[in-house]
C-alpha cells in the first residue's frame, strides 16, 4: 500500500542552512518504492525554493504559508487568501500601505507580505495568502490579544519567533491542506505519517501518526507517538513497522 510522509521543513528537514545527504537519499528511496513525500512549511514558495534549489531532493506535493497554498509538481493547485475586509482592517491597523513599513523583494513568486523582512508583494496589490508582522517587545502582547479577540473566526495566528507572528485565513492550515492532498491521492489514515517541530505542526501531529523531532517544542511532543532525530529515522521506523507485519 502507498504510504505518505508529511514533513515540516525548517528545523525538521532543513537545519542551519543544510539538508543532510542521509535524509535526501532516504526520501528519494522512499519515493522510488512507490510512496509519497510531502513538505509542509510556513515559508513562502519563493523562500522555500531559494533554500532547496541546490539539493537533489524530490517531493510530490509542497504545502507553503502554513497551508494557504498547495503545489503539485511545482504547479499551484490550491490557494486560500485572507478575505478583503479582514485584510483591509489589518492594513489600516498597522499602516501597511505606508511604503516605509516594508521592503519588497524583486523577482519573486507568491502572495506573501511582510513588515519584518523582504516581502513579495504590496498588501494592496495582490490577493494575500500570508502576512508576517513584527512587533516590538512593548506592544507584542497587546497586539496578539487584539488579533485573537477581533479575528478569532477569520485568522489563524502563528508565533514564528520572538515578537514575530504570521497570519493566514482561518479557512487554511497545514491540516486542511494535508486532508486535501490525501483525498486527491486516496490514502488511508493508517498509511499517513507526519513529522515536525513547531506549534503550527501540532494539528497534523495530533490528527495522523505524528512524530516529533527531538528539538521540538514541548507542546508538540505531548501529542507525538515518539521522538526521532531526523526524517530518515522516521523512514527507517516506518520500514521496520512494515517488515514486522510481513
Amino acid at each position: 500500500m502507498t504510504k505518505i510522509i508529511i514533513s515540516d521543513f525548517d528545523d525538521t528537514l532543513y537545519f542551519d542552512g543544510y539538508i543532510s545527504n542521509i535524509d535526501i537519499n532516504s526520501i528519494n528511496e522512499f519515493r522510488k518504492e512507490g510512496n509519497l513525500f510531502v513538505i509542509a512549511t510556513g515559508s513562502s514558495y519563493t523562500s522555500f525554493i531559494e533554500k532547496i534549489k541546490s539539493y537533489p531532493i524530490k517531493y510530490d506535493y509542497l504545502i507553503v504559508n502554513h497551508g494557504s497554498s498547495i503545489y503539485k509538481n511545482n504547479l499551484l493547485i490550491s490557494n486560500t487568501i485572507i478575505d478583503e475586509d479582514t485584510l483591509n482592517q489589518i492594513i489600516s491597523r498597522y499602516d501597511l500601505d505606508n511604503p516605509n513599513k516594508y521592503i519588497l523583494k524583486s523577482n519573486t513568486y507568491g502572495n506573501f507580505f511582510s513588515t519584518a523582512k523582504e516581502g513579495l508583494v504590496k498588501p494592496t496589490e495582490s490577493k494575500i495568502t500570508k502576512i508576517h508582522l513584527f512587533f516590538n517587545e512593548q506592544n507584542y502582547s497587546k497586539e496578539i490579544k487584539y488579533l485573537q479577540k477581533n479575528f478569532k473566526d477569520k485568522l489563524n495566528i502563528y508565533e514564528v519567533f520572538a515578537n514575530h507572528i504570521e497570519i493566514i485565513s482561518k479557512k487554511a492550515s497545514k491540516i486542511i491542506a494535508i486532508k486535501e492532498v490525501i483525498k486527491n491521492e486516496n490514502i488511508k489514515d493508517n498509511d499517513i505519517y507526519t513529522i515536525g517541530d513547531g506549534y503550527s505542526d501540532i494539528e497534523m501531529i495530533k490528527e495522523f501518526s505524528g512524530y516529533s523531532m527531538k528539538n521540538a517544542v514541548l507542546e508538540l511532543k505531548k501529542y507525538s507517538i515518539n521522538e526521532v532525530d531526523s526524517v530518515s529515522s522516521l523512514i527507517n521506523t516506518i520500514k521496520g513497522q512494515y517488515n514486522e507485519k510481513c
